[in-house]
């Protein structure tokens, strides 16, 4: 079974434990409490002789996470912004390959900024939209989010390249984003409609949406023409 390992302020002490880190949330997938519980030791001393299922039941915001690193599975727990790691071994994770440009701007704006460009249950997010229990690709350049506390989000796609997110209740957008690297993608200028063919019914933003974001949504088309497109080299 696998053995606690590290903490993630300490793994992200270095250069190369930070890079490591900054690749397992991308690549993290989240999971049940019962998987972790079924591949990580529950004698571990980091549980300090408690059950790990009471440790758990303490924490009101925690969250499982399972990422295959270097061929070897990893598994983590997270809360209060915090990440625990369990590996083979006990063994620090090590080596790590760069990271794509628009997931470095996720860090560097952090998720309270950027939260809803982030992929479904991203570790990034924190759990600020709970266990997330579908997205579905609902056109070239649409996806939606559910949640199992009720919340909808929509992400807006360039080539497969989050350019914004969105908030929704009912025909009512209310919050979105934009990433800076996305500020002339035509897409964003089409968005808007094809989320109304979607709903099948006409779509508003709210006034906590700063007109500057909005515009961009409801740019004449007649500019897509002097407007590019971004040119993703890598997948999310």
């Amino acid at each position: 079974m696998l053995k606690y390992a590290i903490q993630c302020d300490r793994l992200r002490k270095d250069h190369e434990g930070d890079l490591v880190w900054h690749t397992m949330m991308k690549c993290a997938e989240r999971i049940y409490l019962a998987e972790f519980l079924d591949e990580c030791n529950p004698e571990d001393p980091h549980f300090e002789g408690e059950s790990p299922r009471q440790v758990f039941d303490e924490m009101s915001d925690v969250a499982f996470y399972r990422v295959i690193w270097m061929g070897e599975p990893v598994y983590f727990y997270q809360t209060a912004g915090f990440e625990f790691f369990f590996t083979v071994n006990g063994d620090v994770p090590a080596y790590a390959e760069s990271i794509p440009m628009h997931h470095a701007e996720f860090m560097r704006y952090g998720t309270a900024d950027r939260g809803l460009l982030m992929p479904a249950n991203s570790p990034l997010l924190n759990n600020s939209f709970g266990f997330e229990t579908r997205a579905m690709v609902i056109s070239n350049n649409l996806e939606i989010i559910q949640s199992g506390i009720g919340d909808e989000r929509m992400r807006v796609l360039d080539r497969g390249v989050p350019v914004a997110g969105l908030k929704i209740a009912g025909n009512l957008i209310v919050e979105a984003q934009i990433a800076d690297y996305a500020e002339h993608s035509p897409v964003l200028m089409i968005a808007k409609a094809q989320i109304e063919e979607f709903l099948q019914d006409a779509v508003h933003f709210s006034e906590a949406v700063p007109s500057s974001i909005k515009n961009k949504f409801e740019a004449n088309l007649t500019e897509k023409e002097n407007k590019t497109s971004i040119e993703p080299s890598f997948d999310f």
